[in-house]
């Protein structure tokens, strides 16, 4: 902390984490993590991931034991939801209206909406049409979006001037959700004796998301959906 500056707090990199915390030892150097991820394409699978599946699989790790102090809210399936599937938005809605503030804290920071509604995106009229959108969650009061017409998910950024793509369907952005929590579990344990221990300042665990973007068959945008949540 030189000069009595949190670098960790402050810099262009950004911060996750617990703010009452100071930060220890040297920044992750993001901008050579994206030299790494422009290299990887994204991969043009036809077929979406399931929405069904996705979202049982992000509901037997959200909130599990290792999570529990890290995560708010709590999921519950509705087994006649997953039943009927006509609407995918208004199914994705109707699930989360069951389970209002659902918060996935480390490594991400995102809230998800608990109704369907353009409230979210108050203030971001000039920037997008957003009429053509549906706002779903945010991460670090930062929208993230579902296209009515292609129903593909976009984030956008503060001082941005149009929202980008970040996966292909909501089943590919809830998967990929999913196994990035179940990715970090195993690195919460050193949080037990060190409560300034933060996740992505943990070269091991950076290098393993590296290996999972470059390897992932998901359907997304590689370079913006890290951009958007680890930039």
């Amino acid at each position: 902390m030189p000069g009595g500056v949190d670098e960790h707090l402050y810099s262009n990199q950004g911060h996750r984490g617990r703010w009452a915390n100071l930060g220890r030892g040297r920044l992750i150097d993001r901008r050579a993590m994206l030299q790494q991820l422009k290299k990887c394409t994204r991969y043009r699978y036809i077929i979406m991931f399931s929405l069904k599946t996705a979202v049982k699989n992000f509901s037997n790790i959200y909130g599990q034991i290792s999570r529990k102090e890290i995560d708010f809210g709590e999921i519950i399936i509705d087994e006649k939801i997953l039943q009927d599937n006509a609407s995918i938005i208004n199914y994705f809605f109707n699930l989360i209206t069951l389970n209002p503030q659902i918060h996935i804290g480390q490594p991400f920071n995102l809230i998800f909406a608990s109704s369907e509604n353009q409230e979210g995106l108050v203030g971001w009229q000039e920037a997008i049409n957003i009429e053509n959108y549906l706002y779903i969650a945010n991460q670090n009061d930062e929208p993230i979006l579902i296209s009515k017409e292609t129903l593909e998910i976009f984030s956008l950024r503060l001082g941005s001037k149009e929202p980008k793509k970040i996966a292909s369907s909501l089943g590919d952005f809830i998967q990929t959700l999913s196994e990035i929590m179940a990715l970090s579990e195993k690195f919460f344990s050193k949080n037990i004796n060190n409560d300034d221990y933060f996740i992505l300042e943990d070269d091991e665990f950076i290098a393993e998301l590296n290996v999972f973007f470059q390897s992932t068959k998901l359907s997304i945008e590689v370079k913006n959906f890290y951009n958007f949540f680890f930039e």
